[in-house]
């Protein structure tokens, strides 16, 4: 593969890394990176636009995704350095995207996602996420939703994104949309101060979901309800028109497991024991091996509970050969 050249030694080794597996959709996800990632590359902040972003817990501005779904090299990414205004990421996204070919944003979606993005204030903005397989590249827009605006507020800005019957007995706030150019995917990403078992029961409920559980569901039972029960916990819904939807609960590995080492290890004995292939996982945290600082480079993990009897299970990693400033999520 050619020389490496992403702006940042630990994201240079991690694409390195994921080469040996798939050099050619880790040439096609540098190719990408280089063109999404050109705001913070050449930011007029150099000092700390390796270490700005609220999207990984030390700043790192790119967090990988490792899921049981397929073996795809997946990232979220920042698109402009912390010099931008996020109310102007938006539409840098749309042009670096458009740059990469990609479909563009539709515009009665452009227009609901302004009108949601100008009724208050922003602290990241945009995000953009990558997907590279064999069948092709694929792009994610997440865009923030101001933590000031109401369910109520939105029902009138964009109706058919304000479902206020989900657990009306809480108070939940949408905080992010997430937009696939692709398969024009809508993904509405929502906050709760934790999430007992009756809850998430209501949730499927609602969207008309088996009350199925996979094997490594019942195996994390425990663990699960634990973390998102005691924390603030997330829970997201999408779908493609009007297809059933996909649930989809997220909540700090390290709320789960501990550390790194704790976190790394459950989740390579789970894939032994459920025949998933994370090889790509295991490599990329192979460093993470010893790692014990309650900093974690893991992020978020996310059960994704589908209209299908396969559910699927993911987990965020940042590049961690070096690391930002010291920050936690």
């Amino acid at each position: 593969m050619d020389r490496l050249s992403l702006g940042h030694p630990a994201l240079d080794c991690a694409l390195s890394l994921l080469a040996q597996a798939t050099p050619q959709e880790a040439k096609r996800a540098i190719t990408a990176l280089q063109t999404l990632l050109q705001g913070v590359t050449h930011s007029a902040w150099p000092e700390v636009a390796w270490q700005f972003s609220t999207l990984t817990g030390d700043g790192f501005p790119v967090e990988f995704a490792f899921t049981t779904a397929d073996a795809s090299i997946r990232y979220t990414t920042e698109v402009a350095g912390p010099e931008v205004p996020p109310s102007d990421r938006l539409a840098l996204a749309q042009q670096r995207l458009a740059d990469l070919g990609a479909l563009p944003l539709p515009f009665p979606i452009h227009d609901r996602l302004h009108r949601i993005q100008t009724t208050g204030r922003l602290h990241y903005g945009t995000w953009v996420g990558g997907r590279h397989s064999a069948a092709g590249d694929r792009y994610k827009l997440y865009i923030e939703v101001p933590s000031t605006l109401t369910l109520p507020a939105l029902k009138q800005l964009v109706p058919e994104w304000a479902d206020d019957n989900l657990l009306p007995h809480r108070s939940i706030s949408l905080r992010m949309i997430g937009y696939e150019l692709a398969t024009h995917r809508v993904e509405r990403y929502y906050r709760v101060a934790g999430l007992d078992d009756w809850e998430i029961q209501r949730l499927r409920h609602q969207i008309q979901l088996s009350d199925a559980v996979a094997p490594w569901q019942a195996l994390l039972k425990s663990r699960l309800s634990s973390a998102l029960s005691g924390s603030n916990a997330g829970f997201s819904l999408s779908q493609i028109g009007q297809d059933k939807p996909t649930l989809s609960l997220f909540t700090f590995a390290r709320s789960l497991f501990g550390g790194d080492r704790q976190i790394r290890h459950h989740l390579l004995q789970l894939a032994a024991q459920q025949n998933w292939n994370l090889s790509a996982y295991e490599t990329l945290s192979r460093p993470l091996t010893n790692q014990t600082d309650c900093n974690t480079a893991h992020g978020m993990v996310t059960f994704v509970i589908a209209p299908t009897p396969v559910s699927v299970l993911g987990i965020g990693l940042r590049p961690h050969g070096q690391k930002g400033s010291s920050h936690t999520s």
